[in-house]
Order: structure tokens, then sequence, then C-alpha cells
């Protein structure tokens, strides 16, 4: 496979993978209240500010542990994106390292 930039958003969904891994993230955003989105932007009311330091922060750390535990499976779709990313030289002292634990 070509080298991906991991700059171009375009790009990248056409590797599986990582398509994959972003689709699996999004259903995982969909399960949690859409203000928790919005608190990048700068457009948070007060009211939302309290719900956001309260209920929100409960879901993001739930929403973090599950984006890990997808990160963390093995032979997950981001793990196979990783390795589509790193070159051929790394891949081979992977390899040489993983082997060498095995003797």
């Amino acid at each position: 496979m070509s080298k991906l930039s991991i700059n171009n958003q375009t790009q990248l969904l056409q590797n599986k993978h990582y398509y994959n891994f972003t689709k699996e993230k999004e259903k995982l955003k969909s399960q949690y209240d859409i203000r928790l989105w919005a608190h990048g932007s700068g457009n948070i009311s007060n009211i939302d500010r309290d719900w956001f330091m309260t209920e929100g922060r409960k879901q993001w750390r739930e929403y973090l542990s599950k984006v890990s535990e997808v990160i963390f499976k093995p032979n997950s779709d981001f793990q196979g994106f990783v390795w589509d990313i790193i070159s051929e030289r790394e891949k081979e002292e992977r390899a040489f390292k993983c082997r060498a634990r095995l003797k």
C-alpha cells in the first residue's frame, strides 16, 4: 500500500481499516448526548456548562473508555490502520523484535 498522509481525510477514508474504525467510533458517539460534542465549539451556555461539568463529564469518560477498548482490541481496524501507515522498515524491525522475544 502506498504511504498514507494522515493530514488528508479523503485519503484516510480510502483505507478500509480507518474507514471501519471511523464508522465504529461514530456509532459510539451516537449513543451519547449531542451536547457532549458541542463543547469544543466555544458556544456553551451556562446551562450546558453545568450539564457538561456533571453528567457530560461522566458520559465523556465512558465514551473514552469504550473508544479505548476499540483501539486496543487485538486485530482491530485501528491496529490494521496503524500497520498500514508505518514504513516497511519499521514493519521489519517490529517483526525482528517479535521473533527475538519468541526465542
